[in-house]
This record gives structure tokens, sequence and C-alpha cells, in this order.
């Protein structure tokens, strides 16, 4: 259900599974139709996250079934001027992606529900979401596999603070420099 309000905002109410363990950081909404589909429930009466000179900051999608590594990288990203979406839903993480537009996946491996590869496949093979820089989070030393698979780095667990943060804002940098070439 959507409501809108002009110069006021939207309120969009979505059912979701008894089962879903969706969390999600301030997100700002580009487009009622993308939301409507989404699984996950967005609080929208927040101020959207911007930067001090109004640019929005960039969403980090964290996908990651164990909740307290989930709500350490949430409060992190928070701290140094991202929007986190995190989710322990690994099989919503297309959808997600394609909901959200993340600059950056950060996505484990190893996980119950849906492995971390069929994720990693999932997401390079949707024109949609083939350009959204993946880096794997992984207790095992998979770094050839991640990158073969389409992934633009590795970081282990347990993860180390400034390596994740030079692996973001490098995915983050690269892709704006790739998007820049192509115009």
């Amino acid at each position: 259900v959507v409501e809108s309000e002009e110069k006021k905002g939207s309120c969009f109410t979505i059912e979701l599974p008894a089962d879903a363990n969706v969390h999600f950081g301030t997100v700002p909404l580009d487009a009622a139709s993308s939301i409507v589909e989404s699984r996950a429930f967005v609080d929208t009466s927040a101020p959207a996250a911007t930067d001090v000179g109004g640019a929005s900051k960039p969403k980090i999608l964290v996908v990651d079934d164990d909740r307290a590594f989930l709500d350490l990288a949430e409060r992190l990203l928070l701290k140094e001027g991202f929007q986190p979406i995190c989710s322990d839903e690994a099989q919503s993480t297309p959808h997600l992606a394609r909901t959200f537009a993340p600059d950056v996946v950060l996505l484990d491996l190893l996980m119950p529900s849906v492995d971390g590869w069929s994720v990693l496949a999932s997401l390079k093979s949707d024109p949609v979401t083939a350009g959204i820089p993946v880096i794997i989070i992984s207790v095992g030393d998979e770094r050839k596999s991640a990158l073969h698979g389409g992934a633009v780095d590795v970081v282990a667990k347990p993860v180390d603070r400034s390596a994740l943060l030079r692996a973001i804002e490098k995915a983050i940098a690269d892709r704006t420099k790739h998007q820049v070439e192509r115009q």
C-alpha cells in the first residue's frame, strides 16, 4: 500500500513473511515503484541520509547470516558516513540489490539458506545488478575464486576495519571512474 501527500512524504506498507529478518538503515527513496516490490520495511519518516554538501551517502548492502556481524557492520558503516542496508536473508539479495541499487554489496559466502557463490553468480548475471561491486567477506581463502566469479575484492573474517573501509572506498572509486569513462 502506498500513501502519498505532496510536500509531506510517502508511507509504504509492505507485508513481510514471518521469517523475514531484514533491517535497514536510513535509505532515501528514489521511486515509489521500486519500493513497493520490496520484501522489506523502510522507515520513510527519517530524513534522507546526506553528506554536509547535500550529496547522498553511498549505500552499502551487507548480507550475512550472523546478526552480530550485521550489527557491527551497520554501526561501523553509519559512523563512516555510509547508508547500510543489512540483511540476513541471502536469497533476497538480488531483489534488494535491484530495488535499492547499492553502491557496494558486502557478501558472506557461508550462509545456511543459500550459499554466497550462487548469490554472487545471480548478481553478476543480471544486467541491472552486474555493475554493482561485490566484496566477499569470508573466513576462508576464497580470493582467486571470488575474483574469478566477479567480486572486486575479498576481506577476511574476522574483518579488519581499515581493510574493509579501504575495499569499500576502492570499489566505489573504481565504479565511479568506470561510469565517467562510459559517458
